[in-house]
């Protein structure tokens, strides 16, 4: 695909960029060595995106399983969840946070640690987010929590995803 700078301020073009870098990942442009199919990348990239939101709440670059375990788990799981998993069914997928962490540690987008994971940059995980935080934010126990001290990587998120969405 060809990344359009123009006209664009900071934050978009960093939007674009990792948009960009995510697609020829997701595309297997990028950790060719790593015997996945397109739609086992774009699974992995859609959990990661998810477990991203949740450290983005916490503002911890560390996210434990059992905070992913325990949304996932509610009566009534948040827009999010439901909303990723649809989209995980749409490519025959469903929810395996341990195996995408494991294929996402494979492909450089996390370091796996025993029952959590580590984004290796603030970058990826704000942009990793960023894909998914509008959904976030329509969970009334996300934003409080998320609003009442946000962490620069979360606003990164919010500020990618407007530029995302012109």
């Amino acid at each position: 695909r060809r990344l359009d700078t123009r006209g664009v301020d900071r934050a978009e073009l960093r939007q674009r960029l990792l948009e960009t870098w995510t697609q020829a990942l997701i595309d297997g442009h990028f950790a060719t060595g790593v015997p996945l199919s397109r739609e086992d990348r774009q699974a992995t990239v859609d959990q990661l995106s998810v477990l991203a939101c949740i450290g983005l709440q916490e503002d911890s670059l560390q996210v434990k399983f059992d905070a992913f375990e325990a949304l996932r788990g509610l009566e009534n799981p948040p827009p999010l969840i439901q909303e990723v998993e649809r989209g995980l069914h749409a490519i025959r997928h469903r929810f395996d946070i341990r195996l995408a962490a494991t294929w996402g540690m494979r492909l450089g987008l996390v370091e796996l640690r025993g029952s959590e994971v580590r984004f290796p940059h603030s970058l990826i995980q704000a942009y990793l987010g960023s894909r998914v935080i509008h959904l976030a934010m329509l969970d009334p126990d996300f934003r409080n929590g998320a609003m009442e001290d946000p962490g620069r990587e979360f606003l990164i998120a919010l500020v990618m995803n407007s530029r995302a969405q012109l």
